[in-house]
């Protein structure tokens, strides 16, 4: 059994619960612990004790001084949490898609993939990069192709299954992690994404900006484990399909794995 250290349930409840309750509490034990301490010197002492004026200081003193010298220190104690709570956020976050970031996406997949290799299961990844982006930032501006970046990632996100994870990769490459999928499965999923970038086109001064996706997938059904190396399929996969013509899906197979660029299975 694991015990957590007293101090951090301390700081933990201090930070969850509410100012004001937690200043009450603190006030509350300081006075109780005012007046036990009261009461005991004034018994030890040997003199005539004047109990009514001895317990009113000891109550007054805790109740005039405890709250305004907690007040700040729990403001303070709640203030870092909440801008640790910010950074680990931002680690985590692409800012401008809201998809998971680079750095997490990575941990999150190490995860997925010792559990697939523990329990037998298959893994998929997808790579996919929005087609000709340079040219829509050209022509249209960054602000433009910002919002095709938001727009992208929110309807590939819905287009995903519980437990499926997608991040922003870099730029306008994205990266999907699929648990248990095989490479079937993968390229259906990734006909859906696919429809999803397609339907985040978008109407900018009249003129209607198309928006489509070269993707690449790779799965351990192809009989790698290792998850540097099914991105490094997709990657390959996802090139193919730029160089085959763009706007379509490529899984990878025998090929890749022997480091060829030749389409395998295209839809």
């Amino acid at each position: 059994m694991v015990y957590s250290n007293p101090m951090s349930r301390l700081r933990t409840a201090l930070i969850s619960a509410p100012r004001w309750l937690v200043v009450t509490v603190i006030t509350a034990a300081s006075v109780l612990g005012s007046v036990i301490a009261t009461v005991l010197a004034m018994s030890l002492s040997g003199i005539e004790p004047h109990w009514i004026p001895a317990l009113s200081i000891a109550v007054l003193i805790p109740m005039l001084v405890a709250p305004s010298a907690t007040w700040p220190i729990v403001s303070i104690l709640h203030e870092v949490e909440q801008a640790r709570g910010e950074a680990i956020r931002h680690a985590s976050t692409d800012l401008l898609t809201g998809l998971l970031s680079r750095r997490r996406f990575i941990e999150i997949a190490e995860q997925e993939s010792t559990h697939a290799m523990v329990a037998r299961r298959a893994l998929a990844v997808i790579l996919f990069d929005i087609d000709n982006f340079k040219t829509i930032n050209d022509e249209f501006g960054h602000r433009t192709g910002d919002e095709i970046l938001t727009l992208v990632a929110r309807n590939c996100r819905a287009a995903l299954r519980p437990g499926d994870q997608i991040a922003r990769w870099g730029g306008e490459e994205f990266v999907v992690l699929l648990p248990g999928s095989t490479t079937p499965e993968a390229i259906a999923m990734a006909q859906r994404l696919r429809a999803a970038v397609n339907g985040s086109s978008m109407n900018v001064s009249g003129t209607e900006v198309r928006v489509s996706a070269s993707i690449g997938l790779a799965s351990t059904d192809l009989g790698i484990e290792v998850l540097d190396r099914l991105l490094v399929l997709a990657d390959r996969a996802m090139y193919d399909v730029k160089r085959g013509g763009k706007n379509n899906v490529l899984a990878a197979g025998a090929e890749h794995r022997t480091g060829s660029h030749l389409a395998l299975r295209r839809r």
